[in-house]
């Protein structure tokens, strides 16, 4: 047992210790921030422990995972929400196979394919949804994992001075220089859905840059479309995974949401639906979503090329949420 003057000690530093976190904590909600969820691994990971034989999982990049909020769909159509398992920037098709692999899914996967990590040969290689992957499964048979991961999500969810933007190695520099401490547009909830707001940037919708194809021309360098023979590989695969969970009496909607700007031109040059697009709604039993199709969600205004912003979520749910439910009814 510590001598009475050093637990005297430590009483004191803790003390001091809290009371400037709280103060911290209480300055940068007067400011208007609020808490946010960091560990984004560790909500994925939680809600794909949350998918049963019979969910309805919704998988793709962060275009379906800022457009499709689980909330506004369970209470568009009744019943649970879906579980949103969309990934930034990452292609779905390992997670189709993982769900075909799973002998005991029977449920709808709505399958979000955005073209340049679908059709490009680098999509093949995804290290960090291969990260995701590992980390479900070691934490689906590991006790101590599972609390690691929720301690991970449901502290820091409710502490503004967890945020990144806050910690010390961000807010120090732009404090030297001068800039404003701002949020970035984009939060995580618990459910892993990812809204982004881009009042925050302050950035006007259709603005010049976001239009110009030039803006995007990255893309040609990383998003080198499949030659026909490595499509043809590819569609073989897919319709292979797509039987295996329809021979379960599970279902398979594919969408894309389309682009918009420059960046929707970089994207139909490089992969024209009559060649790419097309193949995939061919395939013999899989339903299709495109948002060309529909008026309501084709011609929304664009901030960054790739993503909605949050004030249209509501109605895009809505419309895809009817639309599967609708194809469910076929």
């Amino acid at each position: 047992m510590p001598p009475s003057g050093a637990l005297h000690t430590w009483c004191v530093a803790v003390t001091v210790a809290a009371l400037l976190l709280g103060l911290w904590e209480g300055f940068w909600r007067s400011r208007g921030w609020h808490p946010a969820i960091e560990a984004a691994r560790s909500v994925w990971v939680l809600a794909r422990l949350r998918v049963r034989p019979s969910s309805t999982v919704l998988l793709g990049s962060s275009r379906i995972g800022a457009a499709v909020d689980p909330l506004i769909w369970a209470t568009t159509l009744g019943g649970t929400p879906p579980i949103m398992l969309a990934i930034e920037g990452e292609g779905t098709l390992p997670l189709l196979t993982e769900f075909a692999r799973d002998t005991t899914f029977h449920g709808h996967l709505v399958v979000e394919m955005m073209a340049p990590v679908t059709f490009s040969r680098n999509a093949a290689n995804s290290p960090l949804l291969d990260d995701y992957i590992k980390a479900y499964r070691a934490t689906r048979a590991s006790p101590a994992l599972l609390w690691e991961a929720w301690l991970r999500v449901r502290v820091p969810g409710h502490l503004v001075f967890r945020r990144i933007e806050l910690l010390p190695n961000r807010i120090v520099p732009t404090l030297v220089s001068r800039r404003p401490v701002r949020p970035v547009h984009y939060s995580l909830r618990d459910d892993h859905f990812r809204p982004i707001d881009f009042r925050i940037d302050g950035f006007p919708p259709n603005r010049p840059e976001i239009m110009d194809t030039a803006h995007f021309r990255y893309i040609r360098k990383w998003g080198v479309p499949r030659s026909p023979r490595e499509l043809d590989t590819l569609i073989a695969r897919v319709t292979g995974d797509v039987r295996r969970i329809q021979a379960r009496g599970g279902d398979v909607t594919f969408i894309v949401l389309q682009g918009c700007g420059g960046r929707r031109a970089v994207e139909l040059d490089l992969y024209p639906k009559v060649v790419f697009w097309n193949r995939l709604r061919s395939i013999p039993g899989a339903r299709s979503i495109d948002s060309d199709d529909h008026v309501e969600i084709a011609d929304l205004p664009c901030y960054d090329g790739s993503h909605i912003d949050v004030s249209f979520v509501p109605a895009v749910t809505r419309l895809i949420a009817h639309l599967v439910a609708s194809r469910d009814s076929l």
